[in-house]
């Protein structure tokens, strides 16, 4: 293990990443992970990464599309509640820059600050932004 950091944010690494479902995080149901490399230094490890099944790509496909169809949120049918989405969305992006510009620098090898100023974040957040006007 080692650790990466720039401004606040400090990572240890390789980072374990778990699937993303029904609002939680899980493995994989068959166990199954890859790596990512840093292509700046291939020796170094920085993710570990759980590698989605069939099975648990229709178990996420099925609850998201049950959740949609029930709205359990009220925002598939009010516009204003998917403005508030969006929002906070944007929001936790601008919040999450430095955590971003760490993983975006390791993923692709290039600079922190190549990578926190990416022009890729900042459209992100206007293409976020402009449904809400």
């Amino acid at each position: 293990m080692s650790t990466v950091s720039y401004g606040k944010f400090t990572i240890e690494i390789p980072v374990k990443v778990k699937l993303f479902i029904d609002g939680e995080e899980v493995p994989s149901s068959k166990g199954r992970t890859f790596t990512r490399e840093n292509p700046a230094r291939f020796d170094q490890t920085i993710a570990i990464i759980e590698e989605a099944s069939t099975d648990d790509l229709n178990r996420a496909v099925d609850l998201a599309r049950e959740v949609f169809d029930k709205d359990k949120y009220g925002w598939v049918m009010n516009y204003r509640q998917r403005v508030r989405v969006l929002y906070k969305t944007a929001e936790i992006i601008r919040e999450e820059a430095d955590r971003i510009a760490v993983t975006v620098a390791l993923e692709n090898g290039m600079p922190i600050r190549q990578a926190s100023s990416c022009a890729c974040l900042s459209r992100n957040l206007r293409i976020l932004r402009r449904p809400c006007r």
